[in-house]
């Protein structure tokens, strides 16, 4: 009970929030994959899609954003597991991030796919609305801006 019982809950809600970032990071890998191998089936005007330089400077958007998301997920993760004086503010950056490129990543992926993307012959959509209930499951990003600035003050 008491103020115990609260370091306990805030650990816990921690490292579910660190999970998630990582459920969601594998998610927009997988995504990234889906779309990598599409753009290189995909036909248009005689020639593979991926051959044009929007496509490609999309999917690369797509794998900054990811590999930005999982730099900090797992500084987030490892302070969780060291149960670090930063863990707040660790977790609370790799949630605003994870949110973002979920967005990024997901909806370029649509993009790239056409409509088709979220239709339920491709596993891209299900892959997208998952990550997205991750990313509002973190809660707020104000709660989250507030943490990293209290590490500030």
């Amino acid at each position: 009970s008491g103020e115990g019982a609260r370091a306990w809950a805030d650990y816990a809600n921690d490292l579910i929030l660190a999970g998630r970032c990582a459920e969601a990071v594998g998610l927009m890998q997988r995504m990234i994959a889906d779309s990598i191998d599409y753009l290189g089936q995909r036909k248009q005007f005689g020639t593979a899609i991926g051959r044009f330089q929007s496509l490609r400077h999309r999917a690369a958007d797509m794998q900054l954003a990811a590999m930005k998301a999982a730099a900090l997920t797992e500084e987030a993760i490892l302070a969780v597991d060291r149960d670090r004086s930063d863990r707040a503010q660790a977790v609370s950056a790799a949630c605003i991030e994870v949110g973002d490129a979920v967005r990024i990543v997901g909806e370029s992926a649509v993009q790239i796919h056409g409509a088709m993307g979220l239709t339920e012959e491709l596993s891209l959509g299900g892959h997208f609305k998952r990550a997205l209930a991750i990313a509002a499951a973190f809660g707020p990003r104000a709660s989250h801006f507030e943490r990293l600035a209290g590490a500030a003050a």
